[in-house]
């Protein structure tokens, strides 16, 4: 089951300085799922599914959040862990998300997912973000 938190006025975190083109894509048109496909004592693997609902292309991508996984391995992006902060920017191969298309990160994780991930954003403008398959979903979305 999947549950959907629209993160709204959640995702005013301070942004860096960062020149992105979104070329149309809102709050409305990303979705992002965190989903954990296995779990073990003492961590997890995880999928982070950024997908473009929009109909415009997004060209260079940025995601931000707080309180996500803690992680230990991430591939399909550059990764940058402040605080309670997580960072994750496009690579060459995945920097363009084409209208209807989405693009998976992986990750391993350290102990179990916790699903209160609050603030996201994507090139700065909030997303709707969902729970998907493993997660345990739900959480408040801290708005």
């Amino acid at each position: 089951m999947k549950h959907r938190i629209n993160i709204g006025r959640a995702a005013r975190i301070p942004a860096l300085a960062f020149a992105l083109g979104t070329a149309g894509a809102s709050a409305s048109d990303v979705t992002v799922t965190f989903e954990v496909p296995s779990a073990w004592d003492g961590g997890h693997t995880g999928a982070i599914l950024i997908r473009n609902t929009g109909a415009s292309a997004i060209e260079g991508w940025r995601l931000r959040y707080e309180n996500g996984p803690e992680m230990s391995s991430l591939w399909n992006a550059v990764w940058n862990v402040d605080g309670a902060i997580t960072t994750l920017d496009h690579v060459d191969w995945n920097a363009t998300i084409a209208p209807g298309s989405e693009i998976e990160l992986g990750y391993s994780g350290v102990g179990a997912f916790i699903g209160d991930i609050t603030g996201a954003t994507l090139n700065g403008a909030p997303v709707t973000l969902v729970y998907g398959e493993g997660t345990g979903g739900g959480g408040d979305d801290g708005g």
